[in-house]
């Protein structure tokens, strides 16, 4: 399922993973394929969510992917590369902020299915914005704030989608 890349000619695409970093083109040249297959010199071409190194925007969206909804990147590769690409050019053109598309993965009715009661979906928003576990003050306030209707599920995320430590995250992605 491998076709080597010749000038001129189409790219040809790959689901297995050169085992060495791409080149400025996103060709690779390598010895050895990610399921030990052996070959000298090879040079292929890989598309960008296959190939390792991710860029800074695909592995924060797939952080997102994992932290709100409990999906590994390899799950995306296999299960939901489509969602994978419409996120990555929704950000790639500036159409939303990082905090904006991570809310749509918290608000969103797998994330609302998965964290159906209120202490697991905030214990995720920590994870998704804070990357950490909650300390228990914080915990009671937003759960406490939750339980007597005070914010909704969409309010709270706003507030851990502005926070300090969301910021640092984003821009440690290089997402400012």
């Amino acid at each position: 399922d491998r076709k080597t890349y010749k000038e001129g000619e189409p790219e040809p695409t790959t689901d297995k993973i050169p085992m060495k970093a791409a080149d400025q083109d996103n060709t690779y040249t390598f010895d050895k394929w990610d399921d030990g297959t052996v070959e000298e010199n090879v040079k292929t071409y890989a598309p960008l969510f296959t190939a390792e190194p991710f860029d800074d925007l695909t592995r924060f969206i797939l952080r997102c992917y994992l932290e709100g909804l409990g999906r590994t990147a390899q799950e995306v590769l296999d299960d939901d590369a489509d969602g994978l690409t419409y996120w990555y050019d929704i950000m790639q053109a500036g159409k939303l902020t990082p905090a904006q598309m991570a809310s749509y993965f918290a608000i969103s009715d797998e994330a609302q299915g998965k964290y159906p009661d209120d202490e697991s979906y905030v214990a995720m928003l920590y994870r998704m914005y804070m990357d950490r576990h909650y300390e228990q003050g914080g915990f009671d306030y937003w759960i406490g704030l939750l339980e007597s209707a005070t914010l909704t599920r969409e309010q709270v995320n706003y507030y851990f989608g502005i926070s300090p430590e969301f910021q640092g995250i984003t821009a440690s992605f290089g997402l400012g």
